[in-house]
């Protein structure tokens, strides 16, 4: 099962699984890089929604295609 994290008032949120043991990891780490690029463009970010995939087919059906091995990673922008 997946959940919600918010973090910093609404602007990013992280989905991930219940029980996943790095959450707080995760959360530092996307802290720490929203406000350095924050901070380095000197801009307002748009808000993030972070999904956490856990295999290459859970990847795969995210991105809605097979995806490379170098692929860790997707964006989409409405």
């Amino acid at each position: 099962m997946l959940k919600e994290l918010k973090l910093k008032k609404g602007k990013v949120t992280l989905v991930m699984k219940n029980n996943d043991k790095e959450t707080r990891f995760v959360l530092k780490r996307i802290s720490e890089s929203f406000n350095k690029l924050r901070e380095f463009f000197d801009v307002s970010l748009p808000p993030l929604k972070i999904y956490l995939a856990y295999s290459r087919e859970e990847f795969d059906k995210f991105v809605g295609r097979k995806t490379d091995s170098w692929e860790v990673g997707h964006t989409n922008s409405p």
